[in-house]
Parts: structure tokens; C-alpha cells; sequence
């Protein structure tokens, strides 16, 4: 038997407009009907017998009668040994189909990811930098692998587009399956090449890094208990007030006395010594610490 998705959504006004007229016993089968036609992917067999064991005071004789009628006002359709609803056969999908709809979608997705990484490719093999390239043809990235899994990003110039973003962690840091982008069982995917181009405006006009887009990301998930959200614009703001963050002046050092220099340069001292990180990594990690509490402070 099939398998359709594990819920579906039931327009209140719709269904009370169907069952309007119907006896208890015809409104009892329709409604067991159709949650059954929706489970198994668009359609039932017609089976009284079974129907009748979700209702305790029908038997499989008043079932039949009951899906007959319903068949005769147009409520329900049979085709052969099958049952039927004209709506939920157009909206019900069998998981194997939802299965089959996001590989194709992940392959037109790698298919188009693939000719933008070609194109960019031979954007910066032109004499010409392009305009949104101006001031940062010179500025290389190094490689980096991200989590363990040897996947190679943040090549080439800044605006190297795609090329320097990982989409499958992107996703993962998301909490959406990393190759198809699916959310929960209703079929609905996230990261496709709008939000690929969201990303890449991150990654160009805010000037962030991977490891910070996918940090905000985490940060902002942290407190949304709903599930990811349907886009990734509902990150646009956790980014802009990390980029403000990240760019904000350093404030002046204070003129202390001999013992605040002792002080300081003791500190310095100590984290060598215990293999401490570098100043660069001492001042990711404040800022970071400071987008942390800049998120809980508006929560």
C-alpha cells in the first residue's frame, strides 16, 4: 500500500461546506475516508470492512452504504477497486514522490550551481575586473576545510560567488536536509538559487566569512522553535547587525600606569605560554562573544 505524507492541511471552511447535509453516519465515513486517502497518497481501497474499524457502531454493511452515497452526491470517486476525493488527489503526494521531487530538484540545483561556478570562472580570467570586483581583485582567501569533511571553500577573490559557499552547510547549520533542502514531511525546501543569491550578498556586501554566516545562523536558530524558516532572508538581519558589529571601531586603549602594562603584559605572556590563541583569533572570538550577546539582548 502507499504511503502519503504524515499530514496535510485541512481548510476548516472547505470541509464543513462539504459535510453540510450529511447524515452521522455518511459525515463519520467521509471524514475517516479522507484522512485515509490523504495518508496513503491520494487514494484507498475500497474496503467497508476495514473502514469500519475506526468507527465502533458501524459495520462493514452501513460503510458501504454510507461510501455509496457519498459517491452518488459527488463527495467521493471510484476508480476501480479504489476511493477518492477530486481535492485530495490533486494535493495528496506518496512520499516515494516527494522523494523523487527533491532529487530532481537537487540536481537542477547542482546542474545550475555547476554553470554559475563556470561563468565565474571565466569573469575572472577577464583583462576587465568587473565593477563589483573593483578594489578586491587582490585579496586571495585561503583555503580552509570546514567541520572534518574536506569539502574546499573560500578559493579565489572575495566575490567569488557560489565557489566560496558551501550550500550543504549552509543547510545543515539550517537544520534542512543538506542535499535536497526538504523541511519536515510536507514537501517544503529552502536553498535554492534565491537563496543562494541572499547568501552570496552576505558573503559580497557584508564582507562575512563562511564560518561567521554559519555562526549567525546557529545563533538565530538557537532561539526559533518552530523549525527553519521558509527562506533565507529571515537571516538578513542577524547578518547586517553581526557585519555592524564586526566593523565597529575598537575603542581607544587606556593610558594606564606601570602596573596595568605589567598587568597586561603578564596576561600576554601566560597565553603564550599555555599555546593561546593569536591576537586575530583572540579578536574573532570577542566579536563573536559580542553578536552572542547583541542576539540575547533582543530576544
Amino acid at each position: 500500500m502507499k504511503h502519503g505524507s504524515d499530514w496535510y492541511k485541512r481548510d476548516p471552511q472547505s470541509y464543513l461546506g462539504g459535510v453540510q447535509g450529511l447524515s452521522a453516519k455518511e459525515h463519520a465515513v467521509y471524514s475517516v475516508v479522507l484522512d485515509l486517502i490523504y495518508a496513503h497518497g491520494g487514494s484507498v481501497n475500497n474496503d467497508p470492512r476495514w473502514v469500519a474499524g475506526w468507527i465502533s457502531d458501524m459495520g462493514a454493511a452501513a460503510v458501504r452504504k454510507a461510501i455509496e452515497s457519498l459517491v452518488e452526491r459527488g463527495k467521493l470517486m471510484l476508480e476501480g477497486d479504489q476511493i477518492s476525493q477530486k481535492r485530495a488527489k490533486a494535493e495528496a503526494k506518496t512520499k516515494e514522490t516527494l522523494k523523487e521531487i527533491a532529487r530532481k530538484n537537487g540536481e537542477k540545483g547542482g546542474k545550475k550551481s555547476a554553470e554559475l561556478r563556470v561563468k565565474n570562472n571565466k569573469n575572472n580570467n577577464l583583462d576587465e575586473v568587473p565593477a563589483k570586483a573593483e578594489g578586491q581583485a587582490d585579496k586571495i582567501r585561503e583555503d580552509e576545510n570546514i567541520g572534518g569533511g574536506g569539502t574546499r571553500v573560500h578559493e579565489g577573490p572575495h566575490n567569488s560567488g557560489w565557489k566560496s559557499l558551501d550550500r550543504e552547510i549552509l543547510l545543515t547549520a539550517i537544520g534542512a536536509d543538506p542535499v535536497s533542502g526538504m523541511v519536515g514531511p510536507c514537501g517544503r525546501a529552502i536553498g535554492g538559487i534565491s537563496d543562494m543569491l541572499i547568501a552570496e550578498a552576505w558573503f559580497d556586501d557584508l564582507k562575512l566569512t563562511q564560518d561567521e554566516i554559519v555562526h549567525v545562523i546557529r545563533e538565530v536558530m538557537k532561539s526559533k522553535f518552530d523549525g527553519p524558516p521558509s527562506t533565507f532572508k529571515y537571516f538578513d538581519k542577524a547578518m547586517q547587525r553581526f557585519a555592524g558589529i564586526k566593523i565597529r571601531p575598537a575603542l581607544a586603549p587606556h593610558e594606564g600606569g606601570q602596573n596595568e602594562r605589567h598587568i597586561e603584559n603578564r596576561n600576554l605572556n601566560a597565553g603564550r605560554a599555555t599555546g593561546g590563541v593569536s591576537a586575530a583569533g583572540q579578536a574573532h572570538q570577542n566579536l563573536i562573544g559580542a553578536f552572542a550577546r547583541a542576539v540575547s539582548d533582543q530576544q
